[in-house]
Order: C-alpha cells, then sequence, then structure tokens
C-alpha cells in the first residue's frame, strides 16, 4: 500500500519483504514462487497491472467491497465514523468522501444501512450476524 499508483512492483521487491521478518525461512526458490503469487493475486485483485511488468494501480472499488470492509471493521469492534477510517477501508485506496459515496450505494442496494447527518455516522449489518453472534461481538 506504500507503494505509489504507477510505480513499478518487482518480484524481487515482494521477495524482500517475505524474507525481512526471517530471512532463513524460506529457499530463493519458494521466496520466488510465492512472490510471484502474490503479485498473480494482487493482479487479479486490481492492485497491480501488466503481465511482465507489474505497475501499481488502484483497483476499482464496488459498493459491495465497501460493504465487506465496513463489516470487517465492526466485527473488530468499530462502530460509527471509526468504520470509515479503519484498515479495512484504507486498503481500498480512496477517500472518505469516496468511502461515503459507496457505502451510500450500498445502502441504497440493501446491503448496509447507512445513515449520515451532522458528522455523525451509523452503520448497521441487517441480518449479517446472529442474535448470539452479535452478542459474542460484545464480549
Amino acid at each position: 500500500m506504500a507503494t505509489e499508483i504507477g510505480s513499478l512492483v518487482t518480484r524481487q521487491q515482494v521477495e524482500e519483504l517475505l524474507k525481512t521478518p526471517d530471512p532463513a525461512r524460506f529457499s530463493p526458490a519458494s521466496l520466488k514462487s510465492i512472490a510471484q503469487n502474490i503479485n498473480g493475486s494482487w493482479t487479479q485483485a486490481g492492485f497491480l497491472q501488466g503481465k511482465v511488468k507489474k505497475i501499481r494501480a488502484q483497483p476499482k472499488v464496488t459498493p459491495v467491497n465497501v460493504s465487506f470492509a465496513l463489516f470487517l471493521a465492526y466485527l473488530e469492534g468499530a462502530t460509527g465514523e471509526r468504520l470509515l477510517h479503519s484498515h479495512w477501508c484504507r486498503l481500498l485506496g480512496l477517500g472518505s468522501h469516496q468511502l461515503t459515496e459507496l457505502a451510500i450505494a450500498a445502502s441504497h442496494r440493501g446491503l448496509i444501512d447507512f445513515k449520515q447527518s451532522g458528522g455523525v455516522t451509523e452503520v448497521r449489518f441487517p441480518a449479517y450476524l446472529t442474535m448470539e453472534e452479535e452478542q459474542w461481538r460484545h464480549e
């Protein structure tokens, strides 16, 4: 995420990141394979573009993506405005205004209940959790 959009991302850069915590953990062949798989996954997700040269890109983010990010943050205990500033939403690479617009679109589609007024944000997830699961969230 620290790599700027439009910047080149090499397999070797990813290998270096993988080696950082424990340089002896993976063999060179494993590092190469893991890095290639990561780059392929990030390309499919839209964070990278290109077949041979991988360039950092902004993925297409939809109301479904925002709903999922908000729900993950909710499961971690965030509520209200903090949902929009969670690390899950930051991973989408959008500004607060864009996230809000997509959350409103998700609400119009019935994916979430999203209300925002006077600086107060309320997000609910109807029928996402059972009552028992909702209680677990508060433990």
